[in-house]
């Protein structure tokens, strides 16, 4: 197995080929701020006795998931009147997206039942594509102040935010930094060597669909909530993959696999073990695995066959 060691010394080689390249271009910009400013909205609908709507079974929504979208909808709408927003409480028809080139994708609220459980493990996500191809991501959990980002010759920043901080003043001493010092911030986890450490999700986990790695002794497996979330902690290095064999939608993953590329990192579709292309006629695919190239390539000669037998439709 690949020890982590080895893929911190990688990441600080790629940090610094492209440091010269660190920028915050304008809709990266404006993208920080809104998911910031929506994430305050999100924080202070949670210390409240909020209420809570059923769209379908087990897919609630709440006045935070709303006020978040139409935060994000309105700063987008506003700055780049040519640009499609996608977001999982408004889905344009394939008719009408298939004319966009420049497309946000959105989940205003990625964990909302973690949310309404008040397990602070959800995320805002925010991703930009072009041409179905991600240019940039945005993730920002508002309980715990974790902000990550990234993208197409964006190199990964995260931060933990002060509560009261301005998102406007953010952003900008995020540039004034940068400017000064070429380089983002940085955190390496300290995870262990000796075992492959995945993160799943926890409803996966308790129905049971990862009991064929239990006897292996070479991983260690730990539920975490929202997928948006853990695609986060995956940049940050806190684990080495990301497995999950139930569907997502485009608005679950768009911003962290933005995130991952722009670190190197692969994100296959267990379906076919290709990598994701956005805004398709389809939003939904079915399983995932995540994580640097060797492995994910290492895990898969090992468990492919196990892993496609055992994915799950929502159905």
């Amino acid at each position: 197995m690949i020890k982590v060691e080895h893929i911190k010394k990688k990441l600080l080689v790629y940090l610094t080929q492209i440091k010269n390249k660190f920028h915050l271009n304008e809709k990266l910009k404006v993208g920080i701020i809104s998911v910031l400013e929506a994430g305050k909205k999100i924080a202070a609908i949670y210390q409240t006795d909020f209420k809570v709507k059923m769209k379908a079974e087990n897919d609630p929504v709440t006045l935070a998931d709303m006020e978040a979208h139409y935060t994000i909808l309105d700063a987008i709408s506003k700055n780049f009147p040519e640009d499609l927003l996608l977001s999982e409480e408004d889905i344009p028809t394939w008719e009408r997206r298939s004319n966009y080139k420049n497309i946000w994708i959105l989940d205003p609220l990625d964990g909302t039942r973690d949310f309404v459980e008040k397990n602070p493990e959800f995320a805002v996500s925010l991703g930009y594509v072009e041409n179905g191809l991600t240019k940039f991501g945005i993730l920002y959990n508002p309980i715990s102040n974790e902000l990550f980002f990234g993208g197409e010759n964006i190199p990964f920043f995260t931060d933990k935010l002060v509560s009261e901080q301005d998102p406007s003043a953010y952003v900008e001493s995020i540039v004034k930094e940068n400017l000064d010092t070429s380089l983002p911030k940085m955190h390496h986890s300290e995870i262990g060597d000796t075992k492959l450490f995945i993160y799943v999700s926890k409803n996966e986990w308790k129905d049971g669909l990862f009991r064929f790695l239990e006897n292996d002794e070479n991983i260690k497996i730990q539920g975490i909530g929202s997928i948006a979330y853990k695609l986060g902690l995956l940049a940050r290095n806190d684990c080495h993959l990301i497995l999950s064999l139930k569907p997502k939608n485009e608005w679950d993953i768009c911003a962290g696999v933005a995130i991952l590329h722009g670190l190197g990192m692969t994100y296959l579709d267990l379906e076919n073990l290709q990598a994701h292309r956005f805004n398709k006629e389809s939003t939904k695919s079915i399983g995932f695995i995540a994580g640097y190239p060797q492995l994910v390539e290492s895990f898969l000669l090992k468990y492919k066959p196990i892993l496609q037998t055992n994915l799950k439709d929502w159905s």
